[in-house]
């Protein structure tokens, strides 16, 4: 209990106090497939390089909500389709996980979906909008789920020291809020 305690305590101190009104809604789509390995994976991405937040970083399809949006399971699925291309009708949202307040002041509301597709995803037939994505791909959520792969990890930035969970895939490294969602994820299924 004292490791979850200094973890929330760490996670705290880095997202500091923000007013209420400057934290922004936005949403992301956890994506389940079942691929021709036969097991169900999760759609991933990895951000541009150029881009001015979160560069490089391994996250879900998702973005801030916008106000032609309807609601947060909306701007996921928008998101979604011009980020990676994939359509709202292949997609059924099947329910969401706990909102994550990340570091750059987003609220973020992470709904799951199941992509039905019967020979799996051909990740080469994605329309990618490479002025956001640089890559996408899939992991087995085995693995994602698997404690074994999930670890904390401890770094100093601006001179506050914090925890974070971090998940490791072949040269990928998946932390932060997107981690925090997978092992939300893994809680769940396990």
């Amino acid at each position: 209990a004292l490791d979850k305690t200094s973890e929330l305590t760490d996670y705290l101190k880095l997202i500091g106090d923000i007013p209420l009104k400057q934290i922004k809604p936005a949403s992301v789509l956890i994506t389940l497939v079942k691929q021709t390995d036969n097991q169900w994976h999760v759609i991933l991405t990895k951000r541009a390089k150029h881009l001015k937040n979160h560069a490089g970083e391994i996250c879900f399809p998702g973005g801030k909500f916008e106000d032609a949006d309807l609601n947060l399971q909306q701007t996921a699925l928008r998101e979604t389709q011009e980020e990676i291309g994939l359509e709202n009708i292949d997609l059924e949202i099947i329910g969401k996980l706990p909102e994550q307040i990340t570091i750059s002041q987003y609220y973020v509301t992470p709904y799951i979906a199941v992509l039905e597709r019967k020979n799996g995803l051909n990740l080469n037939e994605l329309l990618i909008d490479k002025n956001v994505v640089e890559e996408v791909f899939t992991v087995p959520l085995d693995y994602l789920i698997d404690s074994k792969n999930q670890k904390i990890v401890k770094r100093k930035i601006k001179e506050i020291s914090f925890s974070y969970h971090s998940i490791e895939y072949n040269d990928y490294i998946i932390w932060g809020a997107t981690a925090r969602m997978l092992v939300n994820l893994s809680k769940l299924l396990n």
